[in-house]
């Protein structure tokens, strides 16, 4: 489920940078139209791995884990949406950007996010 919503939200991105449209915070209001659903998704891990640790202490560790990793992987999305919106209003405002380069940003997000998809499988055996 969360790889599924990870993969859709790197898509509807790509789709809103070939749309782009020059409007402050264009990326934030193209990614809510229609939601990729990754919230959602990353709410349903955490409650899968916590039903899990309420029946077995030994998942305790695991679900607290996996708390972090889908908080940091939600972080990384969220900076993802944030940058692509500044570097376009620097530009509509026609003011230099001054902030991380997007591209090797994303880059090094959707690295992260594919570890932590694995350590998530893998903590899911629990």
């Amino acid at each position: 489920m969360w790889a599924t919503a990870t993969r859709a939200f790197d898509g509807q991105l790509r789709s809103c940078g070939v749309r782009l449209y020059p409007t402050h915070d264009f990326f934030a209001t193209c990614m809510r139209q229609p939601p990729p659903g990754y919230k959602s998704a990353a709410a349903g891990v955490r409650r899968a791995f916590d039903d899990r640790a309420a029946s077995s202490s030994d998942c305790r560790p695991a679900a607290g884990q996996a708390g972090r990793l889908l908080t940091r992987d939600l972080s990384l999305m969220a900076q993802e949406i944030a940058i692509s919106d500044r570097v376009n209003n620097s530009a509509t405002e026609r003011k230099p950007y001054s902030g991380p380069a997007p591209v090797p940003f994303q880059a090094r997000a959707r690295r992260t996010i594919s570890r932590d998809l694995a350590e998530l499988r893998r903590l899911s055996g629990c």
